[in-house]
């Protein structure tokens, strides 16, 4: 034992207070750097907060029962689940879809429950030449169900199923605030429903990505990298609430591209949603009142025709008034040279029944051309 050590007032028990006392002060210094540190990265942007301090908790909800004209959207404070809860949460919200021309089976995909009664979200492309469709729940309860309305301009089609109650409608949430590099999971049956309920995850990649739909026209999407396959058209597209920020309708499919998914945000189905279960159609869309074959440049090429809309069939009667027949073509829509369909569905995304266009037409049967102003009706 050394001689000192037990001795009070020794130089050692001195040494020994003082090389605590700094190891102390050494340790405050420590944890106070670390404090800034970290309270800078944050305000920086450069460090992020788990979610429950930060604002991502405020999601902006949709009403899911699409009613009334008057529902507005709320904001609630919110609890992001796992992704095994969010899963478990959405998968009993989410359909197969069927559509059977007669007794033939010509497609399937999937579908969204809107509300608790039996109202079904999907894509027109889903349910496209059928006249009769079934709906599989998540447990392999299947009921049959009617068409209430389609839309092509955006890919969004409603069924309904009759006696029915108690269905787990999903929750919607808004989709335009949506980051990209949120987590994000797509449910639905890819190949049909014997793959029902399978689910992927994948990161928001873009906001606000313009897609044309099979109609032709084009509308802004959220991009996502969550496997999407055939069969997934009209699923969810889900955040980690578990809440439907999407549904889920197409993808690129070519050699050399992964990954590259699309999803129409979810107030634009539930708008479009409303119209067609009030009206069976959607309201206030322009039309010029015509069916029509596309004059390509390849077509145009091979039969030494201008390009634009050649007239088929004509339903406004206006246009039959200004001298126009089935034959013309429609070159030009206020100025605006029609090269392809995009041309002329994005033309009359801007315009709301009743207003006026001026035409230029080439007579297919003559060679002459003329010009007119003609009004437009409502889309039905």
């Amino acid at each position: 034992m050394h001689p000192l050590k037990n001795q009070p007032g020794t130089p050692y028990k001195k040494r020994s207070l003082r090389n605590f006392l700094l190891l102390l002060i050494f340790a405050v210094f420590v944890s106070a750097s670390t404090l800034f540190g970290l309270f800078f990265l944050v305000g920086k942007g450069i460090v992020s907060m788990p979610a429950q301090y930060t604002e991502q908790n405020k999601v902006t909800v949709l009403q899911n029962e699409p009613t009334s004209p008057t529902d507005t959207p709320h904001v609630v404070l919110g609890q992001q689940l796992s992704l095994q809860a969010t899963a478990k949460k959405v998968i009993p919200s989410v359909v197969g879809v069927l559509t059977y021309y007669d007794t033939f089976a010509i497609g399937e995909g999937s579908g969204v429950i809107l509300t608790t009664d039996g109202y079904i979200i999907t894509n027109t492309h889903v349910i496209a030449n059928g006249n009769q469709f079934e709906v599989v729940l998540y447990d392999g309860k299947s009921y049959m169900a009617k068409l209430v309305g389609s839309d092509k301009a955006t890919d969004i089609a409603l069924l309904k199923i009759s006696d029915v109650q108690n269905l787990t409608a999903a929750e919607f949430a808004s989709g335009t605030e949506t980051t990209v590099g949120d987590i994000v999971l797509a449910i639905g049956n890819p190949g049909g429903v014997a793959f029902n309920s399978s689910t992927t995850m994948g990161i928001i990649s873009a906001t606000n990505r313009s897609i044309t739909t099979p109609g032709g026209y084009i509308i802004s999407c959220i991009q996502t990298d969550a496997a999407i396959s055939p069969g997934n058209s009209g699923g969810a597209l889900v955040n980690t609430y578990g809440q439907v920020i999407g549904i889920n309708s197409s993808k690129i499919v070519a050699e050399g591209f992964e990954g590259l998914g699309f999803a129409i945000t979810s107030q634009e189905a539930l708008t479009i949603a409303k119209d067609l279960q009030e009206f069976g159609y959607v309201q206030n869309r322009a039309a010029l009142g015509i069916t029509y074959q596309m004059i390509d440049q390849a077509t145009s090429s091979f039969y030494n025709l201008p390009t634009g809309i050649y007239i088929q069939s004509i339903s406004n009667r206006n246009l039959i008034n200004q001298g126009i027949k089935p034959g013309d073509i429609i070159t030009h829509m206020d100025d605006v040279k029609i090269t392809q369909v995009t041309d002329l569905t994005s033309f009359l995304m801007k315009k709301k029944p009743g207003d006026t266009v001026n035409l230029t037409l080439y007579r297919s049967d003559d060679g002459t051309k003329f010009s007119v102003t003609v009004t437009l009706i409502e889309s039905k």
